[in-house]
């Protein structure tokens, strides 16, 4: 069940309690998914300590002292890029953890609604 086939119910009660919330229990993950591709998460996991935009210098034909400065230059440059990509995967995390609250929170007061609005009319006739 997609956006386009999601239909009310004619029962309202199987509605509320069933179909609503699959729907956005649906919407919730494909969010998530969506920003967890987003993000690339998977591409950044798998060149995480590659070096950033692939700015490496080749060693060929150089002397042991040129060598080992190009060495630390690649070195620096793994580093900076693990340390970006780090903090994208993290912020990337942290943006589908933050959606998926959302949908979750959402999907407890779609549940809970109805009960308030019985609570509410239970309160108005008893007077608290």
């Amino acid at each position: 069940m997609n956006s386009a086939t999601f239909r009310f119910s004619r029962n309202p009660v199987l509605f509320w309690f069933v179909s609503l919330p699959t729907y956005l229990w649906m919407i919730t993950m494909g969010e998530c998914k969506r920003i967890y591709h987003s993000f690339s998460v998977p591409e950044l996991f798998r060149t995480l300590f590659s070096p950033w935009k692939r700015d490496e210098v080749p060693t060929d034909n150089l002397s042991l002292g040129d060598k080992f400065h190009v060495w630390v230059g690649n070195l620096a440059t793994r580093f900076v890029a693990f340390i970006i990509r780090s903090f994208t995967i993290i912020i990337g995390f942290f943006m589908v953890g933050f959606i998926f609250i959302f949908g979750i929170t959402l999907i407890v007061i779609d549940l809970a609604f109805p009960l308030l609005i019985v609570l509410m009319v239970i309160w108005g006739t008893n007077g608290f």
